[in-house]
């Protein structure tokens, strides 16, 4: 995997090898901080139904097992549940597109009541 530098230095190769070997730990220790921070909030056991990974990490090989032998808690990725655009079906924009949903969902009165937000409200509906 060819990886840029910055200020103009030459491009170095990593091979996937040596990624695993970097991000690897990183990922078991960031859910190792998160399941502290589950118990020490007191939420951990209030979480019955499981856990859902979005972004771009989400789409590394593994995190889910990792994600579920770290929290003790069944773990899947995120997907929008939208058709099209097929860009906005990954993992990557599951977070954005649920926030716009949402929003649509709760301030569909207000929108309603005003010409301007019913053309955006018709707008939203044909991509989502």
């Amino acid at each position: 995997i060819e990886v840029e530098r910055v200020a103009g230095r030459e491009t170095y190769i990593a091979s996937g090898e040596k990624l695993v070997e970097v991000i690897q730990p990183r990922v078991e220790e960031m859910f190792e901080l998160v399941d502290r921070e589950l118990k020490k909030s007191g939420y951990k056991d209030l979480i019955t139904a499981g856990v859902v990974l979005t972004g771009g990490c989400s789409l590394l090989r593994g995190i889910k097992e990792v994600s579920e032998k770290k929290l003790g808690l069944p773990t899947r990725i995120g997907y929008t549940r939208i058709k099209e655009p097929e860009e906005l079906t990954s993992p990557i924009y599951a977070t954005a597109v649920g926030l716009i949903l949402y929003g649509i969902k709760k301030r569909e009165e207000f929108i309603s009541k005003d010409k301007l937000g019913v053309r955006i409200k018709e707008w939203l509906k044909e991509f989502f």
